[in-house]
């Protein structure tokens, strides 16, 4: 994923604001997809470890 962002933000063979828009997008992705990994360690959702998934830790207090 990085070695092809890089890639993309490096593109040189486009007009300047189709360049500007690929690297915003490239930035999104790469923003969502750091946001999504985090997501999921903070959650505990999916592990390495073998055996039936956590449940979901809300950080919301229940009455």
């Amino acid at each position: 994923m990085r070695a092809t962002a890089a890639a993309l933000r490096a593109a040189s063979s486009l007009p300047r604001h189709r360049r500007q828009a690929l690297r915003r997008y490239v930035d999104l992705v790469e923003t969502f997809m750091a946001a999504t990994l985090h997501w999921l360690a903070v959650t505990g959702r999916f592990t390495c470890a073998p055996g039936p998934p956590t449940p979901h830790r809300s950080h919301v207090p229940r009455p």
